[in-house]
């Protein structure tokens, strides 16, 4: 469904018309093999393809997503690209955790494919950097909600306040 938006769309660009939601396409995989996981419902092998397919999924959007980056930055400047909230970017966090639990949850190891290095591997890698990638990004996200919020920006006007420093003509904030 998100190839055929973008793919019926003459004219679209990365930096406005990519959405944050569209990491859900590699989330709802998560989840999927996160049930299947918990569940015990399907076999380790089929697993293994479900993880395969969340992690090819992942590198597709995520690479979308930093061309993205790239995009947003020349159009609108690094704070513009990166600093604005918006209530959608809460997906990739819940996204980038689904995958991790998956991950977490599923023992590579009890499987026959557990004695592939390179799957060992992979699977201790995002088992690694994935909990430091998801929580760097709830903390960001808190921060920019905060920001967003006002709630840096009133303390910082009423610091000015107390000093007097104003401008000509504008607010105190």
């Amino acid at each position: 469904l998100v190839a055929r938006r973008y793919l019926a769309v003459s004219r679209w660009n990365v930096a406005d018309d990519w959405q944050n939601t569209n990491c859900i396409i590699h989330g709802a995989m998560s989840i999927t093999g996160l049930a299947s996981v918990l569940s015990g419902a399907v076999g380790g092998g089929i697993v293994l393809t479900i993880w395969l397919w969340v992690l090819f999924w992942f590198v597709i959007v995520e690479s979308v997503e930093i061309w993205r980056i790239g995009a947003r930055t020349r159009k609108y400047g690094l704070a513009g690209a990166i600093g604005v909230y918006n209530v959608t970017q809460w997906s990739r966090n819940f996204t980038f955790g689904m995958l991790y639990a998956f991950t977490m949850f599923f023992d590579l190891g009890k499987t026959r494919y557990g004695g592939i290095p390179f799957l060992m591997r992979l699977h201790e890698g995002v088992l690694a950097a994935g909990k430091w990638v998801v929580l760097f990004f709830l903390v960001y996200e808190i921060v920019l909600f905060l920001r967003a919020q006002s709630v840096f920006g009133e303390f910082a006007g009423r610091r000015k306040r107390r000093r007097g420093s104003t401008r000509a003509g504008g607010s105190a904030l």
